[in-house]
């Protein structure tokens, strides 16, 4: 249950990072 909070972290950094 602990890859639902991590994978919206991954996901928002890597969507931002995703803007470079």
């Amino acid at each position: 249950m602990h890859q639902i909070p991590f994978a919206s972290y991954v996901k928002k950094t890597f969507y931002q990072r995703s803007t470079i």
